[in-house]
């Protein structure tokens, strides 16, 4: 038995399969523009796997408040919020559905298996596509009386920008497209630092 295992970003879906301690049959899309889109993309990445799979673990950007069922708040990816999506999501799969914040996976990742194990006190920063984070104290999770704990992203640091939009590679990337009137899908983060060090101003 395995676990189906989605990575929900705003430029990407990374997935694998976690079975006998190891994740195999990885790989990704890119994030859809709709709902109906995204589900029909996770289906699809379902009924790739060969592996007979016992549930679905989710990593999702937003407030994830599994007591309601739902996403709450804002992320890169708007349509995820707001419903009742642990239903949605269990439909498509036929299996049992699990979804807790994306910046929250990775802190636990590092909390009780990498390099945060030794400690009770830990604070992560996550830079994707926005910034995140996770708070541990007393060796558990902080999620905060609205479930923004560790929303460090949501910081306004300059001229009302947050350290989402003006701390991460892609939104620079995104700035620098739109500033040379190209599609923001055009130029990553890491072709603007190389075009940087070319030379381009």
């Amino acid at each position: 038995m395995a676990i189906l295992v989605f990575d929900m970003g705003g430029s990407a879906v990374k997935y694998g399969v976690w079975s006998q301690d190891s994740l195999v049959s990885k790989g990704k899309f890119t994030t859809p523009n709709t709902w109906e889109e995204m589900k029909t993309q996770l289906q699809q990445v379902r009924t790739s796997v060969n592996e007979e799979i016992e549930g679905v673990g989710i990593s999702a950007p937003g407030a994830v408040n599994a007591q309601e069922r739902r996403i709450d708040g804002i992320s890169a990816i708007p349509y995820i919020h707001g419903f009742d999506i642990y239903s949605e999501l269990e439909t498509a799969f036929g299996v049992p559905v699990t979804i807790e914040n994306d910046a929250n996976c990775a802190g636990m990742a590092e909390f009780y298996q990498g390099a945060g194990k030794e400690f009770q006190q830990a604070a992560f920063v996550v830079i994707g596509t926005g910034v995140g984070g996770t708070l541990f104290q007393n060796g558990e999770l902080v999620r905060g009386a609205h479930l923004y704990g560790g929303e460090f992203g949501l910081m306004i640091l300059d001229q009302g920008k947050t350290f989402s939009q003006l701390g991460t590679a892609v939104q620079m990337a995104w700035r620098y497209c739109d500033r040379i009137g190209v599609d923001r899908a055009t130029i990553t983060g890491e072709e603007v630092f190389q075009r940087a060090e070319d030379g381009d101003a």
